[in-house]
């Protein structure tokens, strides 16, 4: 069935718009709760070339482009953000070892 829903809704925006749509993003998109690497490799076998998550942190080299963490890039002041952005670093450094 997500084989079939993800083959399908790639098909259907790439005619609707006329153009590839190259990446995925999953639904929620925690990992092991809303999506398994089994879904990561149904993403990669109907033609997509990367897919993201919700998991917190930053991409590193290492970092599964079938997976590929994010964070939201804007927060209320400049403090905050700078906090987030150290955060996300930490996520990235932490998950490479």
């Amino acid at each position: 069935l997500a084989l079939r829903e993800i083959r399908d809704s790639k098909h259907r925006l790439e005619t609707e718009l006329g153009v590839e749509v190259p990446l995925f993003a999953y639904p929620n998109g925690r990992p092991g709760t809303d999506y398994t690497a089994a879904h990561a490799g149904m993403v990669r076998a109907c033609g997509f070339r990367g897919a993201m998550s919700t998991a917190p942190g930053a991409a590193s080299q290492a970092s599964d482009v079938f997976q590929m963490p994010r964070f939201l890039p804007w927060d209320r002041t400049g403090l905050r953000f700078a906090v987030r952005m150290l955060l996300n670093l930490r996520t990235r450094v932490d998950s490479a070892r």
